[in-house]
């Protein structure tokens, strides 16, 4: 018998192309081709540009990103618990692909979309005017929108979600010597340029009380 992975009722075509492409060897997993879009949706309707000839208009995600990023990150989820199944997404990107507006964008995602309570969101990078990159995005994108600046609170280094006590800041190498994290999602910028592994080794080590914990690490090719 076939392995059933996915909700044939309404999918769109995409569905089954994406499927196909990232399915598992084991059937413990569905693809829930509904939350996948939802973040999609999210972020093409509430994310706009920072910067360049398109600053201040919504997103429009490419293909690629949609399909060999968002839909199956936030889409494949374990049977038996409805938790996502990946716990890592690791992407190359060529430069001038916009992996700082695409990365600043997930991050929002799983800030606003994930329903996690008090979640530790931080991104990081080898030095802290890199890491401040994507947070600085994220702060114009929800400047930009009114849904999401009514509901969170931007600072220097920190973007908060009251509602949720949850938050986003700022993290460097240098933070490496640091206790008390218990990150939700860690977005990783340039992970080549940090001096050694401390930094990373803290952070995700530190995810290991919550139930579905997210790392994104988006690094420049070449």
């Amino acid at each position: 018998m076939a392995k059933i992975y996915y909700d044939k009722e309404g999918a769109p075509e995409w569905v089954e192309r994406v499927v196909k492409q990232t399915k598992p060897h084991s059937d413990g997993f569905y693809f829930d081709w509904r939350e996948a879009l939802f973040r999609v949706e999210f972020i093409e309707n509430h994310c706009r540009y920072p910067e360049g000839s398109k600053a201040g208009e919504l997103m429009v995600l490419d293909d690629w990103q949609k399909e060999r990023i968002i839909y199956p990150a936030f889409g494949w989820k374990e049977r038996e618990t409805g938790l996502r199944r990946y716990r890592m997404v690791f992407e190359v990107i060529p430069r001038k692909n916009a992996k700082t507006t695409l990365t600043a964008a997930i991050a929002l995602s799983i800030l606003f979309q994930d329903g996690e309570e008090a979640a530790q969101i931080y991104t990081a990078a080898g030095e802290k005017g890199q890491a401040r990159l994507i947070y600085k995005a994220m702060s114009y994108m929800v400047g930009a929108s009114e849904l999401m600046s009514k509901r969170s609170k931007i600072y220097r280094n920190e973007l908060r979600y009251p509602e949720k006590r949850s938050y986003v800041e700022v993290l460097s190498a240098d933070a490496r010597t640091k206790h008390g994290f218990n990150a939700h999602a860690i977005l990783f910028d340039e992970l080549h340029t940090q001096p050694n592994r401390e930094l990373w080794d803290v952070l995700t080590s530190s995810q290991l009380s919550r139930e579905q914990p997210i790392t994104f690490v988006m690094t420049t090719a070449g």
